[in-house]
């Protein structure tokens, strides 16, 4: 009788389910592995999040801070520089060995640096993903002992069984930044389930939304992602209203609308910009929104406005779902990647929110060669991101790297 291989634990890691894009790719990631071949399982160092509710019933979640809070002097010890990330460390240590975790996968740079040193202590394989540009992420994220972060972050990459850059563009910069060995980069785009999204686009609009989408005449705008500053959602409301200020587009359409998807820590400012240029019956913050593909489904453009990215899948989530046609900022890296030059879209330098104007008014005054550039762009990334293919890719990465070790 044939012996059934054993399944290899995979423990995903990251510091909570917030409804940013690396946070759904681990959800993502949690729901597709074949069962046959993994059993995975997730840390979080933070229970918390708006996507806690889609892990899978089958994946046992640990969290850092199931613990009891500290008190008495263990509480004053627990307040040292770094005694925090210390702990972290230790206990993802002590969840490695406790679990017998075959592999882990690790999704942003801040749990690189807790997930590198627990796996080497643990003799764990790793793969650490970059999902952002990684100088310019680094740069705009850390003020306080930059110089130490980067020299373990450098050391962190330089250790991973395989390092995975979410563009080409990504892999040149780790390459550059960080000097890990070329042959253990490799390029892997996201995962997209285009059929899903196809399914969950055709469902009806929330019903504080409908109002604004049915009213006749209009034109509406998307734009989705964390409020955060690198997403420059600022640029995009500044750039909105030049060209609300011009009287609309060129085909007659006064009624312009932008809506904007997503929560974070920029919306008071946010909601402040839009009420000082008078926009605020034009611009729509509807915070965070479980099935967002609805609006995308419904946008004349979708925006894209980021300082930097890596791989934004929400564009190829917004031709997924219909939109009719992208404009993004040139940023690095991934737009560029996506809209194979301008072939699928309008790019326009990053942080100019003139230019962003321009940008807006070409694609939305030129129908037919906004239906072009679409169509060929949504070809293109059915091709680039294949849900079977890349998965089977990264199934063989984690794959490798454990007979590697074993």
């Amino acid at each position: 009788m044939t012996e059934t291989p054993r399944r290899l634990r995979l423990l995903l890691v990251i510091g909570s389910l917030g409804g940013g894009g690396a946070e759904r790719q681990v959800v993502n990631l949690l729901a597709t592995l074949d069962r046959t071949r993994f059993e995975p399982l997730l840390y979080l160092v933070y229970r918390t999040g708006a996507l806690l509710g889609e892990v899978p019933a089958d994946v046992p979640v640990i969290s850092f801070d199931r613990h009891p809070p500290r008190t008495g002097w263990r509480r004053l010890v627990g307040r040292l520089p770094g005694q925090l990330r210390r702990d972290i460390i230790a206990d993802l240590t002590t969840v490695l060995r406790d679990e017998r975790i075959d592999c882990v996968y690790d999704r942003t740079y801040h749990m690189t640096l807790l997930s590198g040193p627990a796996a080497s202590r643990a003799g764990v394989p790793r793969l650490s993903t970059v999902a952002s540009d990684p100088k310019s992420d680094f740069d705009q994220q850390e003020r306080r002992y930059r110089w130490l972060k980067r020299r373990l972050l450098t050391r962190a990459y330089r250790t991973a069984d395989r390092v995975i850059a979410v563009s080409e563009g990504v892999r040149q910069g780790i390459l550059a930044e960080y000097r890990p060995a070329p042959e253990r980069v490799v390029t892997l785009y996201n995962p997209v389930d285009f059929e899903r999204i196809e399914t969950l686009a055709r469902e009806p609009l929330p019903e504080p939304m409908r109002a604004v989408f049915v009213a006749p005449g209009t034109t509406h705008l998307v734009a989705a992602g964390r409020l955060q500053i690198e997403k420059r959602f600022d640029l995009l409301i500044a750039a909105f209203g030049m060209l609300t200020g011009e009287g609309g587009t060129s085909d007659g359409r006064s009624s312009l609308h932008l809506h904007l998807l997503g929560e974070g820590p920029l919306r008071p400012e946010l909601t402040r910009q839009v009420e000082s240029l008078g926009l605020s019956g034009r611009v729509h913050l509807w915070g965070f929104q479980p099935n967002p593909f609805p609006v995308f489904a419904r946008a004349e453009l979708f925006v894209l406005s980021s300082h930097h990215e890596g791989f934004p899948g929400v564009l190829v989530e917004a031709l997924a779902a219909g939109a009719r046609g992208l404009v993004s900022t040139d940023c690095p890296h991934g737009p560029r990647e996506i809209l194979d030059g301008e072939q699928g879209g309008w790019l326009v330098p990053r942080d100019d929110a003139a230019a962003l104007t321009t940008g807006l008014r070409a694609a939305l005054s030129d129908p037919a060669e906004r239906d072009q550039r679409t169509n060929r762009c949504r070809e293109r990334v059915r091709a680039l991101c294949s849900r079977p293919a890349t998965l089977a890719r990264l199934e063989t990465l984690i794959t490798e790297v454990t007979r590697e070790r074993s």
